[in-house]
């Protein structure tokens, strides 16, 4: 019986499909396009653009991102100043490895998936962690004699990855950038991908005009309320350049990992401090920090445990702000609290997280799509 080459599209952690055959009856007109679109599957299966075991360093620094905004939020929530009050910076990066990431394991299939299905299948892997932190903050604001159909509105257009009017993510403030960045997917699938390097560095440097005109040099600290949409240039500054990074075959630069695990949570240490350097972390620094994760040694007895901290970081990112509001409400410490969300992320990471996401990806893991060639 002959048989035709399909694509089962899955998204999740770098694995968006796999190649199957189905036996199928065919006219003989057929056959010279069942023979192209055999061809075409099998060069895209073995043309994937990186191996997802090459990316644990980018793992383990995903993880230390995760930590140090969860560090610095702790003391926030308390009125207090930490050493490393500008974690936000490490959102940059995240939007960096983002750009990266999605252009390394996604963008040659993009086209493949289609719009809706790819950000639906980004919504859904998001979908657990979100919902289990809009729960505890809902939970919290109910407790507090809040307005329980203003809560459950609240609730409703935050599980949607969407501000409320005034741009402000009352039910769990990281979200701001988990919105972002899936407007930033949205603008990769639709426009990015079919722009070249030399666009995307125009777009970079529009988006670092922009973000210096309207607010300055002095930080880099929007996107929600009165600047919500200054977030669309500082989101698409640093997704563009980690697209640009992978079309320029930049990991070829890979440098030691080491210095990527140090560099990154001292470069928001320094530029807490100075209160200037911002952009210097952004620019400069953040791009050699990805690089450096890409020389990682795969062989490494540590590679399990970078696997585990890059699992881990979105429960904790996700989680970690309506946790330590709960503690601080109940009178514990800002460091016991830092401390609480660290445990209670870890636990529903280790629990929850990975069956629920395979779970809600199931759909996108039955459907065949055949698999189109990308111009």
């Amino acid at each position: 019986m002959p048989r035709l080459a399909i694509c089962r599209v899955i998204e999740g952690d770098g694995k968006p499909y796999c190649i199957e055959t189905a036996a199928i009856a065919r006219p003989l007109w057929a056959k010279v396009w069942l023979r192209r679109l055999n061809r075409i599957a099998i060069i895209s299966r073995y043309q994937r653009p990186m191996a997802v075991h090459r990316l644990s360093g980018l793992d383990m620094l995903r993880g230390i991102a995760a930590i140090v905004v969860a560090f610095n939020h702790a003391a926030d929530l308390a009125g207090v100043t930490s050493l490393v009050s500008r974690s936000y910076l490490a959102v940059d990066f995240f939007f960096l490895l983002s750009g990266f990431v999605i252009a390394a394991t996604f963008e040659a299939r993009m086209s493949a998936m289609g719009v809706v299905r790819f950000l639906q299948a980004r919504w859904f892997r998001l979908l657990p962690m979100i919902a289990i932190g809009v729960a505890i903050s809902a939970a919290i604001y109910l407790a507090s004699g809040a307005n329980p159909y203003l809560t459950f509105a609240c609730a409703a257009v935050a599980m949607a990855f969407l501000p409320m009017p005034n741009g402000i993510f009352y039910m769990n403030n990281p979200m701001w950038s988990v919105h972002f960045e899936v407007v930033a997917n949205a603008a990769h699938t639709l426009i990015l991908r079919r722009i070249s390097a030399a666009g995307l560095a125009l777009i970079a440097m529009a988006c670092l005009a922009t973000l210096i005109l309207m607010h300055g040099w002095q930080d880099l600290d929007v996107g929600q309320g009165d600047n919500y949409l200054l977030g669309i240039p500082r989101v698409l500054l640093s997704y563009s350049m980690g697209i640009l990074l992978w079309r320029i075959n930049a990991a070829k630069a890979r440098g030691p990992a080491w210095l990527a695990f140090v560099l990154l949570p001292l470069a928001i240490l320094i530029a807490s401090q100075l209160g200037w350097a911002d952009y210097i972390v952004v620019l400069l620094l953040n791009p050699i920090i990805l690089l450096c994760g890409l020389g990682f040694d795969e062989d490494s007895s540590y590679r399990p445990l970078a696997s585990f901290i890059g699992a881990w970081s979105f429960p904790l990112y996700a989680l970690h702000w309506p946790v330590q509001d709960a503690l601080l409400r109940s009178g514990q410490s800002w460091l016991a609290a830092f401390a609480w969300s660290i445990g209670v992320s870890l636990a529903i990471g280790l629990l929850l997280d990975q069956r629920v996401r395979a779970a809600s990806l199931a759909p996108f893991g039955t459907r065949l799509a055949l698999l189109r060639r990308r111009s």
